[in-house]
């Protein structure tokens, strides 16, 4: 039997060590840096001014775009500064500044958000600032925002198929019952006739508990135990046997697409009015002394946590610093960034396990083209794209790349093809970008005379 399947991706050792951990929530930090990010020309602005005084839950950043998710307090206490620091992938952006008085006290008018229709209903998801894993600002409405009847399917994710991570799993053992509920409070509030859960095979524990909470419109879909599961294009396959044409969105296949953290902040807010001001996070690798799972809130110091945590290990040395997953993950400078809205792991290696093997020469095995989930040739990307025959990118669908990272986990000869990949990916967006701005407007679009 083949190692690799175009279907179910590839075999992983998990190390899903904090298996049975129980998120344990962090000391509260005497300050949080809560960042204000921006995208594509809209700016999340502060809300508060140095001084004020906010509640847990307050509003604090905020932004013409509704793609853009407000922005609230984590703690309660005192905006000290409003200041620009940088952000984990790059560049920087404002972040709110506050002393906590430490009794964590709920702002005034926190309560469940009430609506009668979708469009109410639409205007809570975006109210609640919830972002799902890996975005530090869309809000989780725009993936809601749909012309009424046009998807029948809701998809939970919550595959968490990166080695080491484990706090999705542990939600589910947590509040299965919550997130049932969360499944039946979409479905009501978008009209989707039925929820489909994806979990992986080594979560039975989750799936059965998730079982008893269900009822004849949630069903729970069991996929293999095999990397990747979380990209769109391989959960709308896996799930609901769809495929996502081009660079669409899994609504233009019939599905809404939720993941398993995002819906029990989402039902939360529903139940309580609690706005995002939390993130669950594993706290892995063999650097870190006890490694957890923890709920931290948004704007803590990543140095608190790995404290929290025990520090690194007596005799090791911290050689690399990952958030996110080990995968897909982003390796950082150091550790005084903060928790964003879009945070789930944090994975501390020591010197040995940050030393990558040496590149060398592709021997034209063909193990990447086997890997990917979308049965592109990365290694003839990754040529097109080092030579510069950027004209071959689009012939090669490149920008059907999903980042996984599956190809440069396979490879021997140690290339780094998913960021050439991404690379490429970004060059063919940028390209698409201008080509539009460029086209000539029509008559009717008010290009005429």
């Amino acid at each position: 039997m083949s190692l690799f399947s175009r279907n179910s991706g590839i075999k992983l050792n998990k190390y899903k060590n904090t298996v049975g951990m129980a998120v344990v929530p962090v000391s509260t930090p005497e300050r949080v840096y809560v960042p204000l990010p921006s995208m594509e020309g809209f700016s999340c602005t502060p809300a508060v001014s140095p001084g004020d005084m906010v509640g847990m839950g307050q509003l604090i950043g905020k932004s013409e775009s509704r793609r853009l998710a407000p922005v609230h307090s984590s703690v309660s206490g005192t905006v000290e500064a409003i200041e620009e620091f940088p952000l984990p992938l790059g560049g920087s952006c404002l972040h709110v500044v506050i002393r906590s008085d430490g009794r964590q006290d709920a702002a005034e008018g926190i309560k469940a958000p009430a609506f009668g229709d979708r469009e109410s209903f639409l205007k809570a998801v975006w109210a609640s600032g919830i972002t799902e894993k890996g975005e530090s600002c869309i809000s989780i409405a725009e993936s809601f925002d749909f012309p009424e009847g046009s998807v029948d399917t809701l998809i939970v994710n919550a595959a968490e198929s990166e080695p080491y991570l484990t706090v999705d799993h542990m939600t589910m053992l947590a509040y299965a019952e919550e997130l049932t509920a969360g499944c039946r409070s979409l479905m009501a509030g978008l009209g989707i006739p039925r929820t489909v859960i994806a979990i992986e095979e080594n979560k039975k524990d989750a799936a059965e508990l998730l079982e008893k909470y269900a009822d004849e419109s949630i069903q729970i879909k069991m996929l293999p135990d095999t990397y990747p599961h979380e990209e769109l294009r391989t959960l709308l396959r896996e799930t609901v046997g769809r495929e996502l044409p081009g660079r669409k969105k899994p609504v233009d296949a019939g599905a809404a697409v939720i993941g398993i953290s995002a819906l029990l902040k989402l039902q939360q807010y529903f139940e309580g009015g609690m706005p995002l001001i939390t993130r669950s996070l594993t706290i892995e690798g063999n650097a870190i002394a006890r490694p957890m799972n923890i709920e931290a809130p948004i704007g803590t110091r990543l140095s608190e946590i790995i404290a929290f945590c025990g520090g690194i290990k007596e005799g090791k040395r911290l050689g690399k610093l990952i958030l996110g997953g080990p995968i897909k993950g982003t390796a950082l400078t150091g550790a005084s960034f903060s928790v964003g809205k879009g945070d789930f792991g944090l994975i501390c290696f020591d010197e040995k396990y940050a030393i990558g093997g040496r590149e060398t020469a592709c021997i034209n095995c063909g193990r990447c083209n086997e890997a990917c989930p979308e049965g592109l040739m990365p290694a003839l990307i990754s040529k097109a794209w080092r030579s510069g025959r950027f004209e071959r990118l689009e012939a090669l669908n490149a920008g059907l790349c999903t980042g996984c990272g599956a190809c440069s986990y396979v490879c021997p000869a140690r290339k780094p093809l998913r960021a050439e990949l991404a690379e490429a990916k970004a060059f063919l967006a940028v390209k698409d970008a201008a080509e539009q701005e460029a086209e000539p407007l029509t008559e009717e679009e008010g290009g005429g005379l």
